[in-house]
């Protein structure tokens, strides 16, 4: 008994460390071996395990992991037998998969639960943080002019940002806060309002924060981040009826807000929304053409340059659509787990009797719109933060 109350003291004076500085440090890679950006998501993830998750529970999940394991071990062997791909880009991007399906199984052993209070403290504390930097940017760049900011961590960022030069350059200034580019900041400002959301169901500590998720969205003009917080608002809502008419019109909200926000920035070829939603149809129509059981797993940027869709002023070589990105990589087969997938959240966000679980299930229905790295770590860690929400516990 004894044990259990000191690891339960630890877990708590810990979990606000974890989500604070794992959110602040999200996109900071002061080393990046082989080309790959090394950021402390890779080791939140492992401590995130040995925290969380209940090993001696993992056994009733393994035949999961090893069939699906499996298949997509089989379709690497014939993607390098039938196509002669390199071998480092197919491990990089198979072990990254790998890694993805073992935190999702991973999540359905869960062992231990942090305090709700710990949780909310941590999250308040990186909302602040993110805005207040996005906040500084925007008023170097609209009143002294200057871009020191823009580039936060320099060289040892996750990526280069010139984005933030081509959003300027189509007449809008988009800001990042800590982060690689204005989307990847209105993703984690959705994940922290839906983190507080989760905990706060009654809305009345959450309506404190929405001044800062309000600026927020403004500082980072992402079309994913409005439409995300609308479908998630809605989701949560205690009356399901007409559900699907609602959604819609937060889509029609989310577009106009946009449009009226960025400048007409959502309704450009050059946009990063245009990029993310519409361009990648025509590279999936292709792909679905030539490889109807997915393109070669590390095979994207080859691909994608070869069909030379404009991201900006230069041409494209990533999918920053996760839902795209299943379809890309498994073709049909992704066409139609994605399609039973989406389904199934619906399905739960509709017959959800809580806001807490409306809000949960639309978190995963509306991320993958933000980018196109759903395996990589960074991206698990913020779900981490969601799934660690949605179970902590009020005392």
């Amino acid at each position: 008994m004894k044990n259990t109350v000191n690891y339960m003291s630890d877990l708590s004076s810990s979990i606000r460390g974890f989500i604070f500085f794992g959110v602040i440090l999200l996109n900071f890679a002061p080393v990046k071996p082989a080309g790959y950006p090394l950021t402390i998501a890779v080791f939140l993830v492992f401590y995130f395990f040995r925290r969380f998750v209940g090993f001696s529970k993992y056994s009733r999940v393994l035949p999961y992991v090893l069939v699906l394991s499996g298949l997509l071990l089989l379709k690497g062997v014939f993607d390098i037998a039938a196509y002669g791909i390199s071998f480092i880009e197919y491990f990089r991007t198979y072990f990254l998969m790998q890694f993805y399906l073992f935190f999702w199984f991973s999540c359905l052993c869960f062992n231990a639960s942090a305090k709700a209070e710990d949780v909310l403290v941590s999250v308040r504390w990186a909302m602040f943080f993110t805005v207040l930097v996005a906040a500084l940017q925007w008023l170097e760049y609209n009143v002294l002019g200057g871009m020191a900011l823009s580039s936060f961590w320099g060289g040892w960022g996750y990526s280069e940002q010139s984005y933030v030069l081509d959003s300027i350059g189509f007449g809008h200034f988009r800001a990042t806060s800590l982060y690689y580019e204005p989307s990847y900041f209105g993703l984690v400002i959705y994940t922290l309002l839906v983190s507080v959301l989760m905990i706060d169901t009654r809305m009345v500590v959450a309506l404190k924060e929405f001044i800062l998720i309000v600026l927020a969205l403004f500082l980072a003009s992402s079309f994913s981040a409005y439409l995300s917080v609308l479908v998630s608002l809605v989701s949560g809502w205690q009356s399901k009826k007409l559900l699907v008419v609602k959604m819609l019109v937060a889509v029609a909200v989310a577009v106009l807000v946009s449009i009226l926000s960025s400048d007409m920035f959502l309704a450009l070829e050059q946009g990063s929304s245009y990029y993310r939603m519409v361009a990648p149809l025509e590279i999936l129509s292709n792909s679905l053409v030539d490889y109807p059981l997915g393109v070669p797993l590390g095979g994207m940027e080859k691909y994608i340059l070869s069909i030379g869709v404009l991201n900006g002023g230069s041409f494209g070589s990533t999918l920053d659509n996760g839902w795209y990105l299943l379809i890309f990589y498994f073709g049909y087969v992704g066409v139609f787990a994605g399609f039973v997938f989406v389904i199934w959240l619906l399905y739960r966000i509709g017959v959800s009797e809580s806001f807490k679980d409306g809000v949960f299930y639309s978190y995963f229905l509306m991320i993958p719109f933000f980018t196109g790295a759903v395996f990589a770590p960074e991206f698990l860690f913020l779900q981490m933060v969601v799934v660690i929400s949605y179970r902590s516990r009020s005392q």
